[in-house]
């Protein structure tokens, strides 16, 4: 499961957190949430963002794919 958590101390520091990207996914899914609150001051990155994200890749040859039509 997918979490980003944003914690706002009494000082005013905030503190965003992902769980369950891999890679820069989460770069990509805080980005918006880190342009609204303005300058970032650090940036901790966990061991999973320097995992790859899986990627399927098919080939096939001849004239037939051998996916269904409109899945691919």
């Amino acid at each position: 499961m997918k979490t980003i958590t944003v914690e706002i101390d009494p000082a005013g520091q905030v503190t965003i957190e992902t769980a369950g990207f891999k890679g820069a996914a989460c770069a990509k899914a805080t980005a918006a949430v880190e342009a609204a609150l303005g300058t970032k001051s650090s940036d901790t990155k966990k061991p999973e963002f320097y995992q790859q994200t899986e990627v399927k890749v098919g080939q096939y040859v001849g004239g037939v794919t051998p996916y269904p039509k409109g899945r691919y």
